[in-house]
């Protein structure tokens, strides 16, 4: 009867914690950041982390005050948005001049004007 009883109470503080367990929070898998190269300056990007970006007039990228509201390149780790972007900076030699260089193959978003 005692071993009847243990194995019962045993069984019910088991319940009660795997229910306790379920109701902690899960907390979802980061997204992947993926980086790609603009006019030289590297872009680490992911959806959950949107890098945005900036040229000068001398076609120079840069990321200092690049925002949401500012940018004329987005980067959000699988679609590269240029708008109204001028970019004279090369990655590469000049012997093979390049000014856009993924680590994987990416969907570039080319927008005119200064619209979202």
């Amino acid at each position: 009867m005692f071993k009847k009883l243990v194995a019962t109470a045993l069984g019910g503080c088991l319940l009660v914690a795997a229910l306790c367990l379920g109701l902690l929070p899960a907390t979802a898998p980061a997204a992947e950041t993926s980086t790609v190269y603009v006019g030289g300056v590297a872009l680490a990007g992911s959806s959950d982390g949107i890098v945005y970006a900036t040229t000068n007039e001398n076609g120079e990228v840069t990321t200092e005050g690049a925002t949401a509201d500012n940018y004329n390149i987005k980067w959000d780790g699988s679609t590269l948005t240029l708008r109204g972007a001028t970019i004279k900076k090369n990655c590469m030699p000049a012997t093979f001049p390049l000014l856009i260089l993924p680590e994987r193959p990416l969907a570039c978003s080319i927008k005119t004007g200064m619209q979202n």
